[in-house]
This record gives structure tokens, C-alpha cells and sequence, in this order.
């Protein structure tokens, strides 16, 4: 049973007005509307928290998949959903939100495992119904109870939190370097810099390729990388100029914008500019690999979905023709890199397929070359490499069967 704090005569336990207490036309029960379960304010629930957090720092942080973010909302509306089927409307404090979970402060026992649904505030008005499951119910203080719920798929934190000016925020807080596979375009004519960069990609299996000015970026930037590292003061330009140009010819590759400086780059414009981030000099190896996996990890999952389901509705052709050729020649490549038994070309060629593929609507191909990717890095693996080379060669040249 759900406990409830007490309510006047007429509410219901969120504070509304219960069917049969009819009251005069137009009439609003002001006293009643109480925020949340708690019935604190905002300010109160920002002190009470300071509270929560400061008798928390003696204790030893725990290690989580996605980053928590302060979201300190006074009324966070849920339903809970009782065993018998029935449903219960409660209003709740919010303390924090991950792209896995929320964390809601109520004033009564919930039993882990029951199921919710968390109407999720949106930056631009009107909220977003997430599905989820109460994992945890700590007690606090008083009747305060911290309840842990878990979404049934992450959610997509841009549509909830706003980065400010020059700050960035990551889902992710713990990164497996090995998990990164990518091909990545590095735009620095500092050797010191690059020599860095490598160091902290070691881990990886990341394809770095460098160049040195903004000419030679613009020769290459269309060559299928997944990802643009460049630093921001450049001998021919600066980072957001480039950017700026990748993006005028249709080049939507991600970017991070590398700077020691700032200020001065939060003064170019770069917020302007879809699709960039930014990290300060000196880099942090954790960083860095955080940057990139939200771009490549965690903002790459959430396009792929709503392509997938754009392509749902509206039943567009997957493929155009005119790609044909171009996937021949890639074909051709695989072949003879896997007579050669050359490992690294083949792990190159098939980032290329994955950073194109989708983008000639080819989205089973791209997934291929994904899987393929995987496997060729993994040294486990070996007896099927040659097997799933083969499959991605075939699919290259059947791209109707892999749209």
C-alpha cells in the first residue's frame, strides 16, 4: 500500500479535487495544489538537498554507467502502476536525472520493482512520457524516502538539460577505450598535441589521421570519418571558420573544438554551429574519451532511432542507385585486403562503409560493417573474421538487400 502525506478534506493524495466533491465553476483550491508529496517549495528543495549532498561527500563515490545531473525540479509528475492494475497520480521532488534513470524524492515506502511512468519536463515545453521500474528506495530523514527509477530505454538528455555557454555535459561517466571504434580526422600543426592525443587513444580502436591546416581539412574531411578533433588556432583559420565551412557544403560530421583559449572561441560563434563541442587545453584522457563517446556512443544511437523511425513512416527508398559503383570499388578493397591478410586495412575500410553507408540509406550495411569492425578488433574472434569480411563484400555489392 502507498501512504500518502495527509490531505484536506475533498483531495485526493496529489492534492486534486475527488470525484463526487463538486465544487463552484471556476473555483480553484489553491491551498491544496501542494508541489510535490514532500510539500516543499523550490528553494526549500534546493536547501534540503545541499543537506543530502554535503553528508554524502564522506562517503566513497560509486561507479555508474551514466552520469548523474542535477535536476532540480519541485513537481516531477509520475503514475505509479499498483499490482491489481489500478494507477496512482503522484506529484514528486526531483534531485537528479541520468540518460538511464531519475532520482524523486516522495514521502512514503515504494516496493523496488514497481512500474512507472515519469512525465519527463522538456526544455521546450510539455514533458515526455518515459517508461520505467523503481530500483531502489532509500530512507532519508523523516518521512523523506530517495527513490531510484530506471528507464526501460535511455533517454536523450538534449531534450531535458541545457549545457551553458562554454560547458558541455556528458551521458556517460565511465568509458571502455575499446569500445571506441572509429575513424577520426585530427586538425593540429602541433606535433607536441598530436603526439598527446595519440597517447590517450592507445587504448582504442580509433583510426587517427592527422593534418596540420585548414586546406588540407577541407581535402580531406569528406573521406567517411566518424568524428573532427581540431584544435581552434590553426596557421590558415580558426577552428569555428572551418567548421563553419564543413557545414556549408554538407559535411555534418561530429566535431570537437580543441582550445586553450576559451573565451575567445565562445566569442566566435561556436554555439552557432551544430554538432560541435567544445574541450579545454590541458586535455584529461577521461576527457577526451567521454567527448567522444557522446558523440560517437551516445549522440549516434539516439540519429540512428530517429532515422530508423522517420524511415518507418514516411517509407522513402532506402538506397539510391548512384552509390552502386562507389560501394563496387569498397567491395574490391575488402577482397584484397583479406588476400593480403592485412588487418589494419580491412578495419579501415570497414569504418569507411559504416560512416557512409547510412547516409546513402544503406542502414543494414552500415550495422554490417559495424559488427565487422567489432570482430576484426577483437583477437578472440579470429576464426570468423574471414566469414563476416565475406558478408560485408557481399552486402557492398547487393545494396538493395542491405538498405
Amino acid at each position: 500500500m502507498i501512504l500518502e502525506y495527509p490531505a484536506p478534506l475533498g483531495t485526493s493524495g496529489d492534492g486534486t479535487r475527488m470525484t463526487g466533491q463538486p465544487t463552484k465553476p471556476g473555483l480553484k483550491i489553491t491551498a491544496a495544489e501542494r508541489p510535490n508529496t514532500l510539500g516543499i517549495s523550490q528553494r526549500d528543495l534546493i536547501t534540503l538537498l545541499q543537506k543530502i549532498e554535503a553528508a554524502e561527500k564522506s562517503k566513497a563515490p560509486v561507479r555508474r554507467d551514466f552520469t548523474r545531473w542535477p535536476f532540480r525540479h519541485a513537481t516531477v509528475k509520475i503514475t505509479l502502476i499498483q499490482p491489481s492494475g489500478g494507477e496512482v497520480q503522484l506529484r514528486l521532488a526531483c534531485r537528479n536525472l541520468s540518460r538511464g534513470g531519475i532520482s524523486l524524492l516522495h514521502n512514503a515506502y515504494v516496493h523496488p520493482g514497481s512500474t512507472v511512468v515519469v512525465s519527463l519536463p522538456r526544455l521546450s515545453g510539455g514533458v515526455k512520457d518515459v517508461a520505467g521500474s523503481i530500483k531502489r528506495c532509500l530512507f532519508r530523514k523523516g518521512v523523506i524516502h530517495e527513490l531510484g527509477i530506471q528507464f526501460e530505454d535511455p533517454v536523450d538528455l538534449r531534450e531535458h538539460l541545457g549545457a551553458g555557454k562554454g560547458q558541455e555535459f556528458f551521458s556517460v561517466e565511465h568509458v571502455d577505450p575499446e569500445k571506441i571504434v572509429a575513424k577520426i580526422l585530427y586538425i593540429e600543426d602541433c606535433d607536441v598535441d598530436y603526439r598527446i592525443l595519440q597517447h590517450f587513444l592507445r587504448e582504442t580502436n580509433v583510426s587517427l589521421s592527422l593534418v596540420v591546416d585548414g586546406a588540407a581539412a577541407m581535402e580531406q574531411v569528406g573521406n567517411g570519418f566518424d568524428l573532427v578533433i581540431v584544435d581552434w588556432r590553426l596557421p590558415d583559420t580558426t577552428g569555428t571558420e572551418l567548421v563553419g565551412k564543413f557545414r556549408q557544403i554538407g559535411i555534418n560530421v561530429p566535431v570537437i573544438i580543441v582550445t586553450a583559449d576559451p573565451v575567445g572561441l565562445m566569442k566566435s560563434g561556436l554555439w552557432d554551429i551544430p554538432n560541435t563541442g567544445v574541450l579545454t587545453k590541458p586535455l584529461a584522457q577521461t576527457q577526451l574519451l567521454r567527448a567522444i563517446a557522446e558523440r560517437l556512443l551516445i549522440n549516434d544511437k539516439d540519429k540512428q532511432q530517429h532515422t530508423s523511425d522517420e524511415q518507418e513512416v514516411t517509407g522513402e527508398p532506402a538506397v539510391a542507385t548512384a552509390f552502386t559503383a562507389q560501394f563496387e570499388k569498397l567491395a574490391e578493397k575488402l577482397e584484397k585486403a583479406l588476400d593480403s591478410n592485412d588487418q589494419k586495412q580491412l578495419i579501415e575500410i570497414a569504418m569507411q562503409i559504416r560512416g557512409s553507408a547510412p547516409n546513402c540509406g544503406a542502414h543494414k550495411l552500415g550495422k554490417l560493417a559495424d559488427q565487422a569492425m567489432t570482430m576484426l578488433c577483437d583477437s578472440s574472434a579470429k576464426a570468423k573474421q574471414e566469414d563476416m569480411v565475406k558478408d560485408l563484400i557481399s552486402a557492398c555489392r547487393h545494396l538493395e538487400s542491405a538498405a
